[in-house]
């Protein structure tokens, strides 16, 4: 699964960031580009490796879980912007590697690039202490997104009545964007 996400992130025009000979990777899709389309996941091989999961999971996470994630991020990007901020498709690091700075070291790299570009940084965490990692470099909490209430369990595993798999959603603003962004809304 972890290939085909980072295949997507070149599919759609963006990078990865890798610390310690890949001991941790973040992949990241650049400002304007589509990392949604069915396109996307088919060239990436992400069918094959969702599919493994079964149909029903795969179509829910090519549909129903990208428009719950837009919904969110429509909150604070605004209009037809929706595409233009870097969103970190995923960020791993092997367990002999954690606590080493490294996740650290990469989102300093990717805040340095989004500040370059004056770009907002999107993400969902998995984890609270994932969104924990991520509050300290400034990101904000948009909204927390469940999915599959009642279908399946926290880590996504079918279960009647289960509490959904939930992800937060998470924001990072450079100061010139967010001025902007606050100046939009005054005139609105």
């Amino acid at each position: 699964m972890i290939r085909s996400v980072i295949r997507s992130s070149f599919e759609c025009g963006g990078f990865v960031l890798d610390a310690r000979d890949w001991g941790a990777v973040m992949s990241v899709s650049e400002p304007g580009q589509k990392y949604d389309g069915v396109r996307t996941v088919w060239r990436s091989d992400g069918v094959s490796a969702t599919i493994a999961g079964g149909i029903k999971p795969t179509i829910h996470l090519l549909f129903g879980y990208l428009e719950a994630v837009d919904k969110v991020k429509a909150r604070v990007i605004r209009g037809p912007n929706l595409r233009d901020c870097f969103y970190v498709l995923i960020t791993a690091t092997e367990a002999s590697n954690r606590k080493q700075g490294l996740l650290a070291a990469m989102t300093t790299r990717l805040l340095d690039e989004a500040r370059k570009l004056n770009k907002p940084v999107w993400l969902e965490a998995t984890t609270k202490y994932s969104a924990r990692q991520f509050t300290r470099f400034g990101f904000e909490t948009v909204d927390e997104i469940t999915l599959g209430k009642g279908k399946v369990n926290a880590k996504g595993v079918k279960q009647a009545g289960g509490e959904g798999v939930t992800v937060i959603g998470m924001i990072w603003w450079p100061e010139a964007a967010r001025k902007k962004t606050a100046k939009e809304e005054t005139t609105q």
